[in-house]
């Protein structure tokens, strides 16, 4: 019985940074004939071959023991990475399989969202490195310090305070500064003496 192993496949061009996620489930393909005797069914990536060369990125990702669980996969990837509304992937007939809701419409007002998304993105990446940003976040990280120095300060007085004992002239009994504050206004100890 003829070897039977269907399997996706990712391509990419490290020039332009474009890319490709494939799946082969014809009867009889094996990993074997991977840009051997098979190289790609799209039409859209054979153009791109044609225009910009072979992709010089070529891996086998996943094998399968039969087509319909390659198909899915392949759906499953895409979705995931989002490659039907993404500028940097040729996987064009892919949504239809990855999203049939999505109209022509649909999809460009998707990859305008996406186009402003990373200006946006660009924008921040921007803004974090300007003279404003650094200046701003240099503010925050004093005003830090200075709490963090209060913090310690005040923790410090605290630590002092508990654990510094006095001693009541009256009673001769040890107390913290915080208890021995309370005991004299208390009075106890008066009272004691005086019943002395």
């Amino acid at each position: 019985m003829a070897e039977y192993m269907p399997y996706t496949y990712f391509i990419s061009w490290s020039n332009t940074g474009m890319k490709y996620y494939g799946v082969r489930y014809k009867k009889g393909c094996t990993p074997k004939d991977f840009w051997v005797s098979y190289k790609t069914s799209s039409d859209y990536v054979k153009k791109y071959i044609e225009e910009n060369g072979e992709p010089d990125i070529k891996e086998i990702r996943k094998i399968f023991a039969d087509g319909s669980q390659a198909r899915e996969w392949e759906s499953r990837v895409l979705t995931r990475i989002n490659a039907t509304i993404r500028e940097d992937y040729l996987n064009k007939w892919a949504r239809n399989i990855a999203h049939p809701e999505l109209s022509s419409a649909n999809m460009i007002v998707l990859r305008q969202n996406a186009q402003f998304e990373t200006k946006r993105q660009q924008g921040l990446k921007e803004y974090n490195n300007s003279d404003a940003a650094k200046k701003f976040r240099s503010k925050v990280l004093t005003e830090r310090n200075r709490s963090d120095k209060a913090k310690k300060k005040s923790s410090e007085l605290a630590t002092l305070r508990n654990y510094s004992l006095k001693e009541c002239l009256n009673c001769h009994k040890e107390f913290n500064l915080g208890n021995f504050v309370k005991h004299i206004k208390s009075m106890k100890c008066q009272k004691e003496k005086n019943n002395d």
